[in-house]
């Protein structure tokens, strides 16, 4: 087993994935009930991620996803790019941004995690 495997294998992160200069991103699910709300939503991102200089990478319906595992649960999905996790983490924190999540929590049930790139 390489050494990339036996640390995914085992749940331990290798120390060049722990470096504070890789990107850092933002993926989100979203299954939407009130399309209202997420298009108001969806006008504050983009906004928002410019003091964090975060760029939206992929934002796509369900017509361009191909869900291979698991049972569908999401309508929209989206990945966000940021200089690093930490600042994904501060831009999610953000006062813009958190104005941004109430509203998507009123337009529907979202998954978000925020991951470091290698």
């Amino acid at each position: 087993m390489t050494s990339l495997a036996a640390s995914i294998a085992s749940g331990q992160t290798q120390p060049e994935m722990a470096s504070p200069n890789k990107p850092g991103y933002a993926v989100f699910f979203i299954q939407v009930s009130n399309p209202d709300a997420y298009a108001e939503y969806a006008s504050l991102v983009v906004p928002s991620l410019k003091p964090y200089q975060g760029r939206v990478i992929s934002a796509v319906s369900r017509n361009d996803m191909r869900q291979i595992e698991g049972a569908p649960s999401s309508d929209r999905a989206a990945i966000i790019e940021f200089p690093s996790l930490d600042i994904a983490e501060e831009w999610y924190k953000s006062s813009p941004y958190t104005r941004a999540t109430a509203i998507r929590n009123k337009a529907g049930v979202s998954t978000v995690v925020l991951m470091r790139g290698r």
